[in-house]
């Protein structure tokens, strides 16, 4: 049976060796730990309002969870933590070559995109924005950009998104796309580059009026897609209509764009065919997006397609899963924690109907499975409760994934000796 370790999902930890705030920053830093700390282990399998991306060899997926980002291999199993601590970063994103991430993190006092290596290393802030914060980054296919959310606030908290691009080396940005006065509070944000680099796809609420008003009506049109145009600086009306349009992400092999859209109360997700123009649903029971609510980080979680644009990689319902769009099949991506084996052996020949198993306090809540059987038993008041047959060993684990080979655990003793 594979041994997986606990998947690290840290509320608090010990100080990080190397400080990601400027070096020159005498003031605040967001990781160092105030008082007295404690470390806390997070034992789980799901996750809310997890942003994600493939690889570009669709080996791996980056996600965010707690804010830490985590590796995970494509068909799911351990994931490892590499970039973790008191700031809270998000938003993971690939280079086009695979050698790097974009996330957002607010490491040197407020978010700002970070660039570091796919393996957590070599961490440096591309924007040093301390008022006009930014997120989702989202890399050129060329790599040499990333256009991201810039945040503008007004005399309300409340506020308003631009589109800029930051070159991978640094520099002060470029302005894309421009909000409509410095007044206006409605959202702007979630850009993303098409395949070619000719476009930059973004999200933004098109209601009248430039004041922003909780909880209107989704049914209609809240928010909308549109497409910015590099080389003419022209923008269109992309994706419109009942139940609007959030999450642009588009395929790459430029066939199709990726989008959510809300279907009466539930949110879709659905697929724009940029040949035909067809919009269809593909995936109904997605965790609802904020459309009604200010969202400043996105309206959904980021989601990717695979690199042969056969599959799209997505959060929901606390998971990871992987839609096929010519089947509409679903896949659940596991994220594998800490496993633990129980061995119940019974010593004598007589049938023990009853057996009340306790001590399994760290496994309260959790599923146990057995491996040779059919069996499973919740993990209640620090125990469970099973029967033994006269010389029977049952194993029992909290991965149901890994199935014994043996047919019954009366094989698994003989004479007294383990086989």
């Amino acid at each position: 049976m594979n041994n997986y370790r606990l998947l690290p999902a840290l509320l608090a930890i010990a100080p990080l060796t190397a400080s990601f705030a400027d070096e020159g920053d005498e003031g605040w830093d967001v990781n160092a730990i105030p008082g007295e700390a404690r470390t806390i282990s997070i034992d789980t399998r799901e996750g809310t309002w997890m942003s994600l991306d493939v690889s570009p060899d669709g080996s791996t997926i980056a996600f965010d969870l707690l804010g830490d980002i985590y590796t995970l291999p494509i068909e799911g199993g351990e994931a490892t933590s590499i970039r973790g601590g008191f700031e809270w970063s998000m938003q993971p994103r690939f280079s086009p070559d695979g050698s790097e991430i974009a996330f957002t993190s607010d490491a040197g006092g407020g978010d700002n995109v970070w660039i570091m290596s796919a393996d957590g290393s070599d961490a440096r802030a591309l924007t040093s924005e301390s008022f006009r914060l930014l997120n989702n980054p989202y890399w050129s296919p060329d790599g040499t950009w990333i256009a991201a959310r810039k945040h503008f606030t007004t005399y309300r908290s409340l506020g308003t998104g631009e589109i800029w691009i930051y070159h991978r080396d640094g520099g002060s940005g470029v302005q894309v796309v421009e909000r409509p006065n410095e007044e206006h509070q409605k959202e702007l944000g979630e850009p993303a580059y098409s395949p070619d680099g000719r476009y930059i796809y973004y999200s933004l609420d098109s209601t009248p009026g430039g004041q922003f008003i909780y909880a209107q009506d989704s049914n209609g049109q809240i928010f909308e897609i549109r497409r910015h145009d590099l080389e003419t600086g022209e923008t269109e009306r992309f994706v419109t209509g009942a139940g609007g349009a959030v999450r642009p992400t588009p395929s790459p092999d430029g066939r199709y764009l990726a989008f959510v859209r809300r279907i009466r109360a539930n949110s879709a997700l659905f697929l724009k065919d940029l040949e035909s123009g067809e919009e269809r649903p593909i995936y109904t029971d997605l965790d609802q997006d904020v459309q009604e609510v200010w969202a400043v980080h996105g309206v959904y979680p980021n989601m990717d397609w695979t690199p042969d644009s056969e599959s799209i990689v997505f959060w929901a319902g606390g998971g990871i899963k992987r839609i096929d769009i010519a089947t509409g099949e679903v896949f659940d991506i596991e994220i594998l924690g800490s496993d633990y084996l129980l061995i119940l052996a019974n010593e004598d020949e007589h049938r023990h109907l009853g057996v009340d198993v306790t001590g399994l306090d760290a496994l309260a809540g959790r599923t146990l499975t057995q491996l040779y059987g059919s069996e499973t038993a919740q993990v209640e008041h620090g125990g469970i409760v099973t029967r033994l047959q006269g010389y029977q060993v049952k194993l029992f684990s909290t991965n149901p994934r890994y199935k014994s080979t043996i047919t019954d655990g009366r094989d698994y003793v003989d004479g007294g000796t383990t086989k």
